[in-house]
């Protein structure tokens, strides 16, 4: 017998033990404590830089990286560092709540789905049968709260009262009178001897009573938590397989490569057509490829990646016009037709050789005498080769055509074209799953409307006790609903002493 009972105790207490953890997994705390902390790790990868895609399979390089940019915040920097802060979306301090995030969640949508399934079959309990003074088996996933006192009034009086009470705060409520079985309850005889049960065994009529609320809400309730976990699962798919690239400044006739995602960037003109070029931006990404005419601020699409460009310093491209490979860099021996200049800052000055008539040109960014960065002018110098003077200056503004010759008339010379072109930056994100987010949206603006009126019931049964007395059993899986109905009761008891 001990066994038995020892038996049955080991399996209430794990039960016990696995009901309390259901109801934690529940706790509305839980969910706000865990989006709250991920809110806060997505506010730092905003404010903090994170590190680009290309450096986190180069270990070195990621080192370098993380070194340069914790160093100017101090000990703040290198606690940041510490803690993934500037690679927020691959931290385990992210991804670890992420996933306990995503699994609370799912726990929650089941809880919310069952708490409806319940309400709805909540007005069959009161056609169960039943023990006079037992509280009826009610199914709730949330925590149920049952009371139960000996009321010095009949069933019917007593039941009147509750019903006017519970119409009053819930609108409208079901009421239903059945024959149950009577207690098993013990009555002392005169003699002060233990008698039997309660009556003859006869079933006696027990008054029940059930108030409902949120029938509808219930089920919306769970688009909210729905919502939730599309936003929840792109944040899983962006930290598993976005991925983000950027070329700072790409000058004309350039080429940015990302080998790890096997894209490909260059920035080209067309070949001149009466006398005009058309600068294009290629891209390239495995097999796919394709080109769009520069206009910054401009945004293209391919293979679901998002390249964007933006003008970030003017540029200028030096051509020959008849095409011949005429021009070189200093400390480079192979020439070409055609070279893109870039200058990042006022003031900021290239070099351009022409090896076949012995000269060379000083090109510089003069900002100074114009409003803004799209007007700038260039000022280009003329040198021979055995001169420190400029033979010749000259002001690029717009597109044109100059020859260059450093001698008299007769003399070797190159007609060159110069175009001012912006330099870019682009960039490359890939961000699959984008429709989780306009789901999540959609999902939590309906969700929101089931959070207007808690749902829940409150069930009161009312049976004959001994000494003409009522039992009065109450469940309910609604805290302010419960304390404010055995607060009238407890206080109608107390008048009435």
């Amino acid at each position: 017998m001990s066994v038995t009972s020892g038996a049955a105790a080991s399996a209430r207490g794990r039960s016990d033990i696995w009901q309390t953890v259901w109801l934690a997994l529940g706790s509305p705390w839980l969910l706000l404590g865990l989006s709250g902390w991920l809110a806060l790790l997505l506010l730092a990868a905003v404010w903090l830089p994170q590190m680009p895609d290309s450096l986190r399979e180069e270990g070195s390089a990621a080192s370098r990286w993380l070194l340069a940019v914790a160093t100017p915040y101090g000990a703040f920097g290198a606690l940041a560092r510490g803690l993934g802060l500037f690679d927020v979306l691959h931290s385990p301090l992210f991804v670890a709540p992420l996933a306990a995030l995503i699994f609370v969640l799912l726990v929650q949508i089941v809880q919310q789905f069952t708490a409806g399934q319940a309400l709805r079959r909540l007005p069959a309990v009161l056609a169960a049968a039943g023990v006079d003074g037992e509280p009826l088996s009610v199914h709730s996933p949330y925590r149920l709260l049952r009371w139960r006192s000996a009321v010095a009034e009949p069933a019917l009086a007593l039941a009147g009262q509750v019903q006017m009470l519970l119409e009053a705060r819930f609108g409208r409520v079901e009421r239903r009178t059945m024959r149950v079985a009577p207690a098993p309850v013990t009555v002392t005889g005169a003699a002060g001897a233990e008698g039997g049960a309660q009556g003859d065994g006869a079933p006696v009529l027990e008054e029940r009573l059930l108030a409902t609320r949120g029938q509808q809400a219930v089920f919306l309730r769970p688009l909210l938590l729905a919502g939730m976990l599309c936003a929840s699962l792109y944040l899983w798919v962006a930290s598993v397989f976005a991925w983000h690239f950027e070329a700072t400044l790409l000058i004309p006739g350039a080429t940015a490569v990302d080998s790890v995602h096997d894209l490909t960037l260059q920035y080209e003109l067309a070949r001149p057509v009466d006398g005009a070029l058309t600068p294009q931006l290629r891209v390239g990404l495995g097999n796919e490829s394709m080109a769009a005419p520069v206009a910054p601020p401009m945004t293209v699409q391919i293979a679901g990646v998002e390249v964007a460009a933006r003008a970030v310093a003017p540029a200028l491209e030096v051509r020959t016009v008849d095409e011949s490979a005429a021009l070189a860099r200093p400390g480079q021996a192979a020439t070409a037709s055609a070279l893109g200049l870039g200058f990042p800052a006022d003031g900021s000055e290239e070099t351009v050789l022409l090896p076949g008539i012995g000269a060379g040109l000083r090109i510089v960014r003069d900002g100074r005498s114009t409003p803004t960065v799209d007007d700038d002018m260039f000022l280009v110098e003329v040198y021979s080769g055995a001169s420190e003077q400029p033979q010749r200056r000259f002001e690029v503004t717009a597109s044109q055509i100059e020859t260059i010759r450093v001698r008299g008339p007769g003399d070797p010379a190159l007609t060159l074209a110069f175009v001012p072109l912006p330099a870019l930056a682009v960039s490359a994100r890939a961000a699959p799953g984008q429709w989780l987010l306009i789901l999540a949206l959609i999902l939590a603006a309906v969700g929101l409307a089931g959070y207007r009126q808690q749902p829940g019931f409150v069930l009161v049964q009312l049976g004959p006790w001994p000494e003409q007395r009522t039992v009065l059993t109450m469940q309910s899986d609604l805290p302010g609903e419960f304390v404010a109905l055995r607060r009238w009761r407890e206080e109608s008891d107390e008048a009435k002493g």
